[in-house]
C-alpha cells in the first residue's frame, strides 16, 4: 500500500498594523474597563507575547502608558 502523498501547505495572514502605537495603546486603555479597576499601589501583570524587538519596544511604550495613567490618580 502507497501512503498518499503530502503537500506542503503555507499560510499567511495579514498582519494588522499601527501607525501611532502610543495612541492606539491610550485609546484602547481609556475604552477599557479593566482602568477603573485598578488602584493607586496596585500590582498588575502586563504579558507581551513574543520577545522580538519591536514588540519589547511596544510593550515598554504601553508600561511607561501605564505609569503616567496610574500617576494620575
Amino acid at each position: 500500500m502507497t501512503p498518499p502523498r503530502h503537500l506542503p501547505v503555507r499560510q499567511t495572514a495579514l498582519q494588522p498594523s499601527v501607525e501611532d502605537v502610543y495612541r492606539e495603546a491610550r485609546r484602547v486603555w481609556e475604552e477599557s474597563p479593566v482602568a477603573a479597576r485598578i488602584l493607586p499601589g496596585r500590582k498588575i501583570a502586563v504579558d507581551c507575547g513574543h520577545r522580538s524587538e519591536v514588540q519589547s519596544r511596544t510593550a515598554k511604550m504601553a508600561l511607561n502608558l501605564l505609569r503616567l495613567e496610574l500617576m494620575k490618580e
